[in-house]
């Protein structure tokens, strides 16, 4: 049985549903004995189906057809647009501790907005991949982000799935927030490192089109380059300090990139790569990169040292000196 994760209306007036399988089949909308026909858009991974219906107005309530199944009633949610904002979409499970590091780091670096997808209500907590597990146990992910929230800087969604929980989340914001100029989907242990004089992600997004003779309305995004940073040494982790724990080796990883998308020109986005939509360019290293604290809230990953030649890697000091003088180093 096709499960619906999202139903959602947007400000380009598009009907979307988002589901967590390939799904080949017709999906249509019921309505005044009118039978529509949904375009669907299937993820090349196989990991999502997006079905959208274009110019339709806003009803709180549908009723729906998969072929060949029986019609049901669904939700329809209606998310406050964020046209023209730069944002930043992530999903958490449990990530209280390191959440707001993330959102204040990335304020200073131009994020207009950060959509949180709440995933603390998986009860899959054990994933058999033990490197994986996390230290944290409880959220309070509400409460802690209220005055966030409250701002308008944070908006949170209740992302309780266990299955493709991060694809699906990352083509409801695409498909939710239509109109955004950017899309950032980074982790939360995830952190942009620029590496040149500005500091300002629009900007260096927008002179890198610049320089390379690239036009915003031809491009599916920018990818930057994965540094993964190591804690074998037991250093302290909490509040700001593993922002101060430079261990890394000499690799970059690009193919582990994480990316800022165009929503408009992406149709289906998974992980690490568009698979339906315009092309995505990758951004030269020696202009912008990011750090993935790889260790930050696991309790395994990233503590072996695993005969790795260890280099030292302070680039992100400065950023860290700019938090210092916003008073918000703990």
């Amino acid at each position: 049985m096709t499960q619906f994760y999202s139903a959602l209306y947007n400000d380009l007036d598009q009907i979307v549903i988002i589901c967590p399988h390939a799904i080949n089949q017709n999906l249509y909308l019921l309505s005044n004995d009118i039978k529509l026909i949904f375009d669907c858009y299937l993820c090349s991974h196989g990991h999502s189906t997006v079905f959208v219906l274009d110019r339709q107005n806003y009803n709180e309530h549908i009723y729906v057809q998969l072929e060949n199944l029986d019609p049901v009633y669904i939700h329809i949610s209606r998310n406050e647009s964020c046209k023209d904002l730069l944002l930043m979409s992530t999903i958490v499970r449990n990530e209280d501790e390191y959440i707001i590091q993330w959102i204040e780091y990335h304020i200073l670096l131009g994020i207009d907005k950060f959509i949180i997808y709440n995933n603390s209500g998986n009860k899959n907590d054990n994933p058999t991949s033990g490197h994986l597990l996390g230290k944290g146990k409880i959220s309070n992910l509400h409460e802690l982000l209220n005055n966030y929230v409250n701002s308008g800087r944070v908006f949170i969604l209740d992302w309780p799935f266990e299955e493709k929980f991060q694809q699906t989340h990352q083509n409801h914001s695409i498909w939710a927030f239509r109109s955004a100029k950017y899309i950032g989907f980074f982790d939360v242990d995830e952190y942009v490192n620029p590496q040149l004089n500005q500091i300002l992600i629009p900007d260096i997004i927008e002179n890198y089109l610049i320089n390379n003779n690239l036009k915003y309305n031809s491009i599916g995004g920018v990818r930057l380059a994965c540094r993964d940073f190591y804690n074998p040494f037991k250093k302290e982790e909490s509040k700001y300090y593993f922002l101060s724990i430079y261990n890394t080796d000499s690799k970059f990883k690009i193919q582990r990139g994480k990316a800022f998308i165009v929503p408009v020109n992406v149709k289906c986005f998974s992980v690490h790569e568009i698979t339906m939509g315009e092309k995505l360019h990758e951004i030269d290293r020696r202009i912008v990169y990011f750090n993935h604290y790889c260790f930050l809230n696991k309790l395994k990953r990233g503590r072996s040292v695993l005969n790795i030649i260890w280099i030292r890697d302070t680039s992100i000091q400065r950023i860290i000196k700019m938090l210092n003088s916003k008073d918000v180093l703990l």
